[in-house]
């Protein structure tokens, strides 16, 4: 599968993640300078953070492309690496994914050397352990003729990829809402500095993030409640609660409850949905 004609991805109603996504592609020393992406990797980062298909990287000699299928605790990630180049190999291809706690991460063999106009497709297998919205970083680096590019990059392997949105009645909502009484099951956040956007885009964002919005649940008309399941090795299936409350008169805050049965669960859905909307 070819990307090569994938069009940009369109920019976002809003940043995703918090601090610890921060930039899409990380510093490296002694990367050659001469050598600049061609599209804007922040900007791809986060769209494919929303979707699953997409170009994660492209300069102008390569090429890695994204296909994620996500299932439960489970990923399966098939990174797409395409020498660009008519007329010379990419030699000295090396890539790691560097290792972190919460996922167990197996990445595929991949060849030192990719010939002119020769696509790569490297599997990476993914099991989330623990719930963490920490990002793991790709570091890969090639040689084209005598320019060797050397680059990290973050993996939109982040929290909501494990997120199953679920319907749930009035009753059972409200029964887990009143059982999770406070900290550390439910945490609360003022989040101010907000782009103002509408309702109905918030509620688009959180589809796209694999929550489920209930209609009806609050007596507000500026709320939005909505639910979801997490799933890691740890946990099993966990149902977690997010409401949102808003003000008409100042768009540029918001106050979030996130809620699940699990506390380091709930801290880290907070830190991600608080980096949402920052």
């Amino acid at each position: 599968m070819w990307l090569g004609l994938i069009q940009p991805p369109r920019p976002l109603p809003t940043s995703l993640g918090g601090p610890s996504i921060g930039l899409a592609c990380l510093p490296v020393k002694d990367q050659d300078t001469n050598v600049k992406p061609i599209r804007d990797i922040a900007e791809g980062f986060y769209a494919l953070c929303l979707k699953d298909i997409g170009v994660l990287y492209e300069d102008p000699y390569i090429q890695i492309g994204i296909k994620a299928e996500w299932q439960k605790h489970y990923g399966r990630i098939v990174l797409f690496i395409g020498n660009k180049n008519a007329s010379a190999p990419l030699e000295s291809v090396h890539v790691v994914i560097l290792p972190l706690p919460h996922l167990k991460l197996e990445l595929s063999l991949v060849p030192e050397t990719i010939a002119p106009r020769a696509q790569v497709q490297c599997p990476l297998e993914v099991i989330n352990l623990n719930p963490s919205c920490d990002v793991a970083v790709l570091d890969f680096s090639y040689k084209f003729q005598k320019k060797l590019v050397i680059n990290r990059l973050r993996l939109p392997i982040v929290l909501n990829k494990f997120l199953n949105p679920i319907q749930v009645s009035v009753e059972n909502f409200f029964s887990q809402w009143r059982s999770l009484a406070g900290p550390p099951l439910k945490l609360q956040q003022v989040v101010r500095g907000v782009r103002p956007i509408s309702l109905k885009e918030m509620e688009n964002l959180f589809n796209s993030l694999r929550l489920m919005v209930c209609q009806g649940l609050d007596t507000s008309v500026n709320n939005i409640v909505a639910s979801t399941t997490f799933y890691s090795q740890s946990t099993g299936a966990m149902l977690c609660l997010v409401r949102i409350e808003t003000d008409p008169a100042d768009r540029t805050q918001i106050r979030m409850t996130v809620a699940s049965r699990n506390p380091t669960l709930t801290f880290e859905l907070k830190e991600d949905h608080q980096g949402t909307f920052s």
